[in-house]
């Protein structure tokens, strides 16, 4: 049942998506959070929205309205968090106003994924094992993230070109670097031994690389080649190669460990490729706002439906690490490649194993509410 002090009718808005107004009360699990790291989470948006809301991940930003709403939402509510999780809480019922995200075809439920931050051997010259290189960005890559400023109907497709003989092509596809394409040019930051490690690193958009002298360096994403992301596990389930019943994503990586020569040639499927840059801090992964990621509070999210900073109710029937039902709060402060849709987000689950082994399992249905300024009346992302 909606609270009657919020607008009753839903609003639509990009490609016909609805935010139907609820309140936190009907919130599925709102007074199960006991909100205890929620503000370490939402400091990182505040910053985001502090140093006005730029990113690369979108050419349209907030209107100077929604803005300064998200400003002084954000003082309010740092300045409450001060005083603990159940006032950074209370704060949030008074200066947001829940949403509902509910598709043109009037689901509410979309689907929910999980990602990591992988932590891989390396060295810093290659050799026999370690012969996989991870790149940085390459200077003759011109990236346009969002290619809405161009064409509306363009708007969330990404577009990586190189000139050649005056003209525009597209860059080299993940077949052709791995071919040797950018072989020459002095990229490789480091090499690692693992070549499914180095593509799930590219899949996940960060990584930590450990090296023989103990010393580590952390790597956040720098660009991509401006390929669409194309799914592998899709490609085993259609050859026959996977469970349909329980295909993971440890069962993807598995396969490519256990078919080492043929691993290339799958791998290619994926014409996207990821280059890094080095991070200002170990084990702390930032996400599209510059900011570092929290484990089970920072999600990724198609930034035409959910703006970047924002904070999201996530609730979910189940997810695979527990029984009981799934309800938290999480913030907005990632996008992906393959996440794309009116009900999408991709769950921050943490470094390493661990963080592997929740992101691995989880692809279940979910709902998702934006938390959005009151003063500003219903949710207008663009």
């Amino acid at each position: 049942m909606s609270d009657p002090s919020l607008l009753r009718q839903e609003q639509a808005y990009g490609g016909g998506v609805h935010y139907a107004p609820v309140s936190f009360k009907d919130l599925p699990g709102w007074e199960g959070d006991a909100f205890g790291d929620a503000l370490q989470a939402f400091h990182h948006s505040a910053t985001f929205f502090g140093q006005n809301a730029h990113s690369w991940a979108t050419t349209r930003q907030l209107s100077q309205e929604a803005l300064h709403a998200w400003q002084e939402a954000s003082k309010a509510l740092m300045e409450a968090g001060s005083n603990g999780p159940q006032a950074l809480k209370n704060a949030l019922t008074r200066h947001l106003a829940p949403y509902q995200l509910i598709t043109p075809d009037q689901d509410k439920e979309g689907i929910l994924t999980g990602y990591y931050h992988p932590v891989l051997s390396a060295r810093r010259t290659k050799d026999a094992r370690f012969d996989t290189p991870i790149l940085r960005r390459p200077h003759d890559l011109i990236l346009v993230e969002d290619a809405g400023g161009f064409n509306p109907a363009w708007e969330g497709t990404r577009i990586g070109g190189r000139v050649e003989g005056g003209t525009l092509v597209p860059y080299f596809t993940r077949k052709e670097i791995m071919a040797g394409a950018l072989d020459g040019r002095n990229l490789e930051i480091a090499w690692v031994e693992d070549q499914a490690e180095a593509f799930f690193m590219m899949v996940q958009g960060s990584g930590t690389l450990l090296f023989e002298d103990e010393r580590t360096l952390t790597l956040d994403y720098a660009a991509t080649n401006g390929h669409p992301y194309a799914s592998i596990g899709r490609v085993l389930l259609d050859q026959g190669a996977l469970d349909p019943e329980r295909a993971t994503a440890r069962d993807v990586k598995d396969w490519l460990c256990a078919h080492p020569h043929d691993a290339p040639a799958l791998m290619a499927h994926n014409p996207s490729y990821v280059f890094f840059k080095e991070a200002d801090k170990s084990f702390a992964p930032c996400g599209a706002l510059g900011t570092p990621l929290t484990p089970l509070r920072s999600l990724a999210c198609d930034p035409r439906y959910i703006p970047l900073g924002a904070p999201v109710w996530v609730s979910a029937a189940r997810l695979p690490w527990q029984s009981a039902p799934f309800s938290r709060l999480f913030f907005a402060q990632d996008v992906g490649g393959a996440i794309k849709g009116h009900i999408r987000a991709d769950l921050y689950c943490g470094v390493g194993e661990e963080g592997f082994d929740q992101a691995s399992d989880l692809n279940h249905k979910g709902a998702l509410f934006i938390l959005w300024p009151r003063v500003l009346g219903a949710p207008h992302v663009r």
